[in-house]
């Protein structure tokens, strides 16, 4: 599994497998206080490319899925393929996301050490409106910012490039990694990007100054590249912020939570995010090791008002954390995919 995303809802993933896209759904569970089961729920062909790259509209009508020179707008409440983009594109789709008001698609176009170009689509018309040269080598990542004002592109060539939506023009340049970068996350108040990558470092970069506020990683034993990146808010500090009277006292609480997957399989939840002065490498966040999952770990999506995630894996399989990084659920096994129904 290369690619996973999240209906808005929370209530379906889709995983690109191969050349397919598995649909998962949750579901809840007779006992309240126990997490939902999370059931294999058909699947589609997307054809003999593998799927790269997923993104699922902000309004819940539209997933977008790529492989070789090939864009796929997929309907949600049919499941059928409403519009196949081929036309302008190059090299692999690696990577895709839509503007908040689910009008536009932003799709990586790459070709390894060579070029890694940026297409705006219209998700209505199916047509490239702009194309732009990001980068010079692949870009694995792509994210928006919740204000809906910028783009981070994430790239092999190390570099992690802001973009302004309204006029399509580069904001900054951000460098300091030392591998490819993999995978970029905005903060909710849009004000902060993480970056992660082969370098197995995340860096948190302050955007008003373009300079990196914080650096940290594993403590432990090398995990591996940083495959994947989600920036969320704690909800049990955000309830604390609100309710605290004293101004003060409200802006000291930290309400930061970003989740990491890595090539060990080993997720963690950093909280409480902290500034440092220079660049060198330190702690930076409270860092909780999340349950493992023995396995490579290629892509995770989050589910913002649950606070659970989910991660493709190199063996095909689909999991589901809590929110306090508990694993609860693990799907399917590769012969259930090769069963569910496929439409036409």
């Amino acid at each position: 599994i290369m690619a996973v995303a999240v209906s808005p809802d929370g209530a379906t993933v889709a995983a690109g497998r191969g050349g397919e896209i598995a649909f998962f759904e949750l579901a809840a569970t007779a006992d309240e206080k126990s997490p939902p089961s999370l059931k294999a729920a058909g699947a589609i062909d997307a054809g003999r490319d593998a799927v790269q790259a997923l993104a699922w509209a902000p309004d819940g009508k539209t997933l977008a899925a790529g492989g070789f020179r090939r864009v796929l707008l997929i309907d949600t409440a049919t499941r059928q393929v409403r519009t196949e983009i081929r036309t302008d594109l190059a090299g692999r789709i690696t990577a895709l996301a839509f503007s908040n008001d689910s009008k536009t698609l932003f799709a990586a176009d790459s070709i390894p050490a060579a070029a890694g170009r940026l297409h705006f689509i219209g998700a209505a018309s199916g047509k490239i409106d702009a194309s732009l040269r990001a980068h010079g080598d692949t870009i694995f990542d792509l994210d928006v910012s919740p204000d809906g004002k910028m783009l981070a592109s994430a790239s092999a060539d190390k570099l992690v490039r802001i973009w302004d939506l309204a006029t399509r023009e580069r904001v900054t340049t951000l460098e300091g990694h030392t591998g490819y970068v993999l995978a970029c996350a905005f903060s909710p108040e849009s004000g902060r990007l993480a970056s992660a990558g082969d370098d197995e470092v995340i860096k948190i970069w302050n955007l008003g100054t373009a300079k990196q506020e914080a650096a940290f990683g594993d403590t432990g034993v090398s995990a591996g590249p940083i495959t994947g990146l989600a920036w969320t808010t704690d909800p049990a500090n955000a309830e604390k912020k609100a309710a605290e009277k004293d101004a003060e006292k409200a802006k000291a609480i930290n309400t930061d939570r970003l989740v990491a997957v890595n090539e060990a399989g080993k997720p963690k939840i950093y909280n409480e995010l902290k500034d440092h002065e220079g660049e060198q490498r330190s702690t930076g966040a409270r860092e909780k090791a999340a349950e493992e999952a023995g396995d490579l770990l290629t892509a995770v999506a989050l589910d913002p008002k649950s606070q659970r995630f989910f991660a493709g894996s190199a063996t095909g399989l689909i999991r589901m954390w809590s929110a306090d990084g508990k694993l609860i659920a693990t799907l399917p096994e590769p012969a259930k995919i090769a069963e569910a129904p496929t439409n036409p």
